[in-house]
């Protein structure tokens, strides 16, 4: 079997998100003798990565022009490919490209790689944070929001529906997302409907589990809009107060890393440390806690990456999957979306009491078994199959 990989960017396994589960599902497919291939929705030249071929669009600039279509299709033609996997998402121009001119016989799955209530449960957020957020600011008025709601609904409606039409299957990342779709959709056939994990791109780590040190730790993009950042210094001024003994650690960077470390100064917070863009496996070793204060997430794979660990996770019940993830009270711990002031009283519930996060951490660890890329390559061939 020949799988294409098709993506909006190069797959590279050192960073994170689509990037990094892509190549741990290829290495988990070429592992079982299958082989694969990446194509990048961009411009570049061909390359190998982790002894996979990525190819690239002669002009990744326009994904209509003849000579990108040509490319493709000489592509799956000449490299006998039997699945393509596109995980460059739903959106109008993809899905035109991906699907249009398809040999007979080769099967198309498409991946959508967020949350979908989400979308417009946030979408006021969305927008403010997004290219027109200072129009949308001036605009805040419940007759602009309605309008700009059912333009949502019409253009989401629209890119799920191809989407599905044009795919074998639409791939979402929770079985929480399926009854979701009736957000965008009245209906849709169910057998072109599936739900299949992200594998995790990492191993679990027994050991991690001793050595740890009073340390909390948040790991992620610092912006405001989706990952709400700025809840984080609030949060860390309270439990500081009564736990003046634990660190702080962010990691990543951000539009909003400078603002928020200008602000931390400001109000003197002390054991508060920015690192910036790093890799986390140092600072996951000695936390003890992750805390998460997103408004959504498609998949939220550094809870994952915290529970391989033995780090307990902390987030908002603000998106369907994380209780794919988080059992409440078992693996970690889920607040009410968005209150503050219950996050800080079950965060520091955990923080003082040693005997009850022990056991969470190592249940995490058995619970992470299910993400493991074996596991979920299996799952992915199971699909294909049920397609042929």
């Amino acid at each position: 079997m020949n799988i294409l990989f098709v993506a909006n960017f190069p797959i590279e396994d050192n960073k994170g998100g689509v990037q990094r589960v892509t190549a741990t599902l290829a290495e988990a497919f070429r592992a079982l003798g299958i082989h694969v291939f990446y194509l990048s929705l961009s411009s570049g030249q061909t390359q190998t990565i982790q002894e996979v071929t990525q190819f690239f669009l002669p002009d990744g600039s326009d994904l209509q022009r003849e000579v990108n279509q040509h490319y493709y299709t000489t592509l799956l033609r000449e490299n006998a490919i039997d699945v393509i996997i596109n995980q460059a998402g739903i959106y109008g121009h993809v899905m035109s490209f991906v699907s249009r001119n398809i040999p007979k016989g080769i099967r198309l799955f498409t991946v959508h790689h967020n949350c979908i209530r989400c979308l417009q449960e946030n979408y006021k957020n969305i927008v403010k944070g997004g290219v027109f957020g200072n129009v949308a600011h001036r605009l805040d008025y419940n007759w602009f929001w309605k309008i700009l709601l059912r333009k949502n609904k019409w253009k989401y409606g629209k890119f799920f529906r191809n989407a599905i039409a044009q795919s074998d299957a639409l791939v979402l990342l929770s079985e929480s997302f399926i009854p979701e779709l009736k957000t965008y959709l009245s209906s849709w056939p169910e057998n072109k409907v599936a739900a299949i994990y992200n594998p995790a791109p990492f191993k679990v780590h027994p050991e991690a589990l001793h050595g740890k040190e009073n340390r909390l730790l948040y790991v992620g993009r610092v912006e405001y809009t989706q990952k709400q950042c700025d809840l984080l210094l609030p949060l860390w001024k309270a439990i500081h107060q009564r736990f003046p003994d634990w660190h702080f650690d962010i990691v990543g960077g951000g539009s909003k890393l400078k603002e928020l470390m200008a602000l931390a100064t400001e109000d003197t917070l002390e054991h508060l440390h920015f690192h910036g863009f790093t890799d986390p496996k140092p600072f996951l070793e000695k936390a003890k806690v992750l805390v998460m204060t997103s408004s959504f997430e498609g998949y939220g794979m550094v809870l994952v990456e915290a529970q391989a660990y033995g780090v307990v996770p902390i987030a908002f019940h603000s998106f369907s999957s994380v209780s794919s993830i988080i059992e409440d009270g078992k693996n970690g711990v889920l607040v009410r979306p968005f209150d503050l002031e219950s996050y800080i009283e079950k965060l520091a519930a955990l923080l003082e009491n040693e005997s009850k996060r022990f056991p969470m951490a190592q249940y995490g660890q058995q619970t992470v078994t299910r993400f493991m890329p074996d596991i979920i390559a299996q799952e992915w061939l199971h699909l294909i199959h049920s397609k042929t």
